[in-house]
């Protein structure tokens, strides 16, 4: 077990990391040596369980010991936490909620003592799927029959609860009074339910200290939301929230809303558990208005033990993605009205605003706010509180809110990522100014640096010109401030400057990747960068842009917006390599995210000492990114540099000394690159089926022959592999090195694969430039069966200069399969679905009046093979000549015939579907008599099939020919 110099402070407690070498897994350790964390970064768990919940109880029980908590709190985990019946229990684990987003569930499960839930406390189990396998474009394997991995643990849960429960009046009265508020779900319900009860409208009045200025001069609108019970354990420092100050005394910027509450009663001690209701109602006052409430009530002292405002989910209007975008119709331009362009808003949640201010909501946040900067002077839109910010398009209020929700919406992004603002934006001064509508009449936007190595304001223009009565924002547009935030923005941090110092910025590749697993475009139209515009000069900037006049070293690499496009061009390729050009939109968005991240990351990277001076340096520290372990998603780094040096060698970087410039072409490969072919001659467009690589196939013998057998099971098989290198110059050192399934293993590289019984084949050289083709084999091996009923023979081959990606991978890292293999030439990969051999033929055959020649040969036919039916030591050619005679033969295990060897259906093996493949039969040879067969039988095993002969006493002579088939 490893351990983790160093602490870390995470809010509630002081943690120690540790790696537990059990669970290959990272553990965070509070000072109470309580586990409170556990990160699969390794290797993931894995269940056999096929539903979420069930894999997350699977693996809570797995870890009890871990968690230190007993198997007999999670007899009952399946059922639903209950708020409503606090009754004398031992505490247990609870369902609460399964919250799905893509392939991932997360379960959570509150600590309940005496049947409720414990108020913050519990364990949460973060689920993923893993992906269908399918061979030749077909599911091999039912969804519901997919593994689940889990990624993540939680545990949030207390120790030390003791509390004696409130009298069944008390907790009638209660119930009485708020939990049916649950049940209305409208504003105007809740206040004529209060309007008919007004006890439990008084209860909420009485719990605030009445003052002169709560409610002068304002209507006091009060009523209850919805009640719950809760076990919480009162810390009297955190009953109310704590009040910004700074040092020189100014006035914050925004204020927290409070309510002056009654004391608490004396009987409430700190750090001790009561009962209590969670009650949420609304209350206006004179300065925030009406807004919603939180309060944990004591049940017998009614005291308030915790309080806050609930004021951090506003909704507004925006443009997800901009109409083009999202329909794919190009008519649907900056330029059309309302009633064409609303229809393709939608509400989002406005995150992180502050708290309202006398009532009103304003576009102000943490991270973001919106500010009038530049002329035209336009103040920003502000509601009152708990309204939505919803607005027709055409105006500038929608700009605004559009401003507001997509800059934070890439803060989100950076921190989802996994980077934590303060460390990727430390010269940044929080929050950020942004201008929805500033820059006067024209279509464009611009982010400012602060000249201190961050960010000053962003500011947003028009997207249209044609009608600037009724004006749209550019803003409105992801991509644009994509292109501003993402692209300048992060170089500010970088290098205190807006550019790269090959090209403009990478905003284009953040606003084209970022998009397109939501976008409805199709052929060409795929790759504008910002296709809201796509008519508009200046701002029609692709992705897609030919080598032949859009290289690196090319004629339109000049250093600006024209170079942006060629790297949009050589991102975009990586992009649809590693899963952007799949059909499957989760493939998309890992990949859209993959790239996000190692963009995100080597930007970040970059200093004024390294900043890169062309797109080979970026190249460089671009793979070098590639290299290290994204941990906060559990990915393991090396999968992708191949696919990288490759997509700036296509767009004509990695030229030859002494190429013709300007370039035109693309680059060359490197020195050496062997590599197994897949189809795609060693390059790395996407592969949609990367488990049936051609060039590998099985031989039930060693014969030698080009052509794929359906391996048998049970047996020695045969393994063949092509290899070549497409690399300038001689491969030196080539070995080939083989793979198989561990029995009932995953695809998870390199941990569920075992090494072939003949497992390396060393090869020597390998001449350059696609020059020349080996057959390396045989390699001898006997297929086993994962978890998925099938074997994945894995082919690697190596040379000196051109390891394989699998070397990345060290003991205790994984891979999935379909993430290594299409993206590293060096490896091929087929997926096998091995048969049953038959091991055993049995022939009977009874004889009529009429016998035949005893040296007329005998064959029965089976499987595509012919058998020579000729009893061991029996003088006579044809075992069957006598009248009236039954006779047994027997071939294969127990064989009792001449040429055991040669005639035995295991060599080669025949198996259990070539059978029907092929006609059965008898057969003499030469047919010099007439033979009358009564009867016939073929007996095989295993999986016994019984065939006989179609027509009963027939006879064979010069008229009816030499052949009888069985059925």
């Amino acid at each position: 077990m490893k351990v983790w110099e160093g602490n870390s402070n995470r809010g509630l407690w002081s943690m120690k990391e540790i790696f537990d070498s059990g669970l290959k897994a990272k553990l965070s350790i509070d000072e109470n040596e309580k586990v409170r964390d556990i990160t699969h970064f390794e290797k993931h768990w894995r269940s056999n369980k096929q539903d979420p919940l069930d894999v997350a109880i699977d693996y809570l029980q797995s870890v009890t010991k871990t968690v230190k908590i007993s198997t007999d709190l999670l007899e009952n985990s399946n059922e639903t936490v209950s708020f409503d019946d606090p009754h004398e229990q031992d505490p247990q684990y609870r369902l609460f909620k399964q919250k799905q987003f893509f392939d991932s569930t997360t379960v959570s499960f509150y600590q309940t003592y005496n049947n409720l839930p414990v108020w913050g406390a519990g364990v949460s189990v973060t689920v993923e799927k893993t992906p269908s396998v399918q061979q030749d474009q077909k599911r091999t394997l039912a969804d519901q029959q997919r593994q689940y991995n889990v990624i993540h643990a939680v545990n949030t849960s207390q120790e030390g609860i003791d509390l004696k429960l409130p009298s069944s009046k008390i907790i009638k009265h209660y119930k009485n009074l708020f939990h049916k508020r649950a049940e209305l779900k409208s504003k105007a319900k809740r206040k004529v339910s209060a309007l008919q009860k007004t006890e439990s409208v008084d209860f909420i009045k009485r719990l605030i200290r009445r003052v002169k200025s709560t409610a002068k001069g304002v209507k006091e609108d009060v009523y209850p939301i919805q009640g719950r019970f809760f076990v919480y354990k009162y810390d009297q420092d955190n009953r109310l929230p704590k009040i910004e100050s700074n040092s020189e005394h100014i006035q914050p910027f925004e204020t927290t809303p409070i309510l002056p509450l009654n004391p608490v009663s004396d009987k409430i001690k700190d750090g001790q558990h009561y009962v209590v209701e969670e009650l949420t109602f609304s209350y206006t006052t004179k300065e925030f208005g009406a807004i919603n409430w939180i309060a944990l009530v004591e049940l017998e002292t009614k005291s308030v033990l915790y309080f806050r405002a609930l004021v951090a989910s506003v909704n507004g209007q925006v443009f997800k993605h901009d109409p083009i975008t999202i329909t794919g119709n190009l008519a649907h331009t900056p330029n059309q009205d309302d009633i064409i362009l609303n229809p393709y808003r939608t509400s989002e949640v406005l995150e992180n605003l502050n708290a309202p201010v006398a009532g009103n909501q304003h576009l102000n946040g943490s991270r973001v706010t919106i500010v009038d900067i530049t002329p035209p002077p336009t103040a920003p839109p502000t509601k009152p509180t708990a309204v939505d910010f919803n607005f027709n398009t055409r105006t500038d209020d929608f700009s605004a809110v559009n401003a507001y929700y997509h800059t934070e919406r890439f803060l989100e992004l950076v921190e989802a990522l996994g980077f934590p603002l303060s460390s990727y934006f430390p010269g940044t001064i929080f929050p950020i100014e942004v201008d929805h509508r500033g820059l006067g009449g024209v279509i464009n936007a611009h982010c400012v640096g602060n000249g201190s190595f961050g960010i000053d304001h962003c500011c947003f223009a028009l997207a249209d010109q044609t009608n600037v009565t009724n004006p749209i924002g550019i803003a409105a547009d992801w991509r644009v401030v994509l292109h501003e935030v993402a692209g300048h923005g992060i170089l500010y941090e970088a290098v205190n400057g807006p550019n790269f110092m090959f090209s403009h910025s990478a905003g284009d590749s953040f606003a084209v990747i970022l998009s397109d697993p939501e976008s409805l475009l199709t052929g060409s139209d795929r790759f504008w960068n910002f296709p809201w515009y796509y008519n508009i000069p200046g701002l029609a900037r692709r992705c897609d842009r030919d080598v032949s006049t859009w290289a690196w070293g090319g004629t339109n690499d000049n250093g600006g917006y024209d170079s942006e496009q060629i790297l949009a061009t050589t991102h975009f390729r990586i992009y649809r390599s590693i899963g952007g050009d799949s059909s499957d939109v989760n493939t998309k968005r890992f990949a859209s995210r993959m790239m996000a991240y190692l963009m995100l990351r080597t930007i970040g990277d970059i200093t004024t000492v390294n900043n890169p001076n062309g797109p080979r340096a970026y190249c460089e520290q671009l793979m070098a990114t590639d290299l290290l372990n994204w941990t906060t998603e559990g990915i393991f780094g090396g999968a992708y540099n191949k696919v990288i040096r490759w997509s700036f060698e296509k767009q004509g970087e990695y030229q030859a000394a002494g190429a013709p410039t300007p370039v035109t072409t693309p680059g060359d490969p490197p020195l050496v690159d062997v590599y197994i072919d897949d189809g795609r001659h060693g390059e790395y467009q996407f592969q949609p089926v990367h488990w049936n690589n051609p060039s590998i196939w099985n031989r039930r013998s060693a014969d030698g022959v080009v052509g794929h057998q359906v391996p048998v099971a049970g047996t020695q098989n045969f393994i063949y592999c092509k290899i070549k290198n497409r690399g300038t110059q001689i491969a030196n050192n080539v070995q080939v090195h083989g793979y198989h399934s561990k029995p009932g293993a995953g695809l998870l590289l390199p941990a569920d694969i075992q090494p072939l019984s003949t497992a390396q084949i060393p090869v020597g050289t390998v001449a350059g430039n696609n020059f020349e083709e080996q057959i390396i084999g045989p390699f001898q091996w006997a297929p086993q069966i994962n978890a998925h009923g099938y074997d994945s023979v894995i082919m690697i081959v190596s040379a000196t200069d051109d390891a394989s990606n699998m070397n990345n991978f060290t003991v205790g890292e994984t891979i999935p399969d379909w993430r290594l293999v299409p993206n590293d030439n060096n490896i091929g990969q087929r997926n096998m679905f091995p048969v049953q051999g038959i091991s055993q033929i049995k022939l009977t055959v009874t004889t009529g009046e009429k016998d035949i020649n005893k040296d007329d040969r005998v064959y029965l036919g089976i499987g595509g093979r012919e058998f020579r039916c000729r009893k061991d030591g029996d003088s006579d050619a044809n075992p069957f000549h006598l009248k009236h005679q039954t006779v047994s033969l027997v071939f294969g295990v127990g064989s009792n015939v001449e040429d055991a060897a040669i005639n035995d259906p295991r060599n080669p093996f025949i198996d259990t579907t070539d059978i029907s493949k092929f006609p059965m039969y008898l057969r003499t040879e030469p047919n010099t008599g007439t033979w009358e067969i009564a009867a016939a039988k073929v007996e095989t095993t295993p999986n016994t099939s019984i065939f006989n002969i179609k027509y009963s006493g027939v006879i064979l002579d010069d008229d009816s020919g030499e052949k009888v088939d069985l059925v």
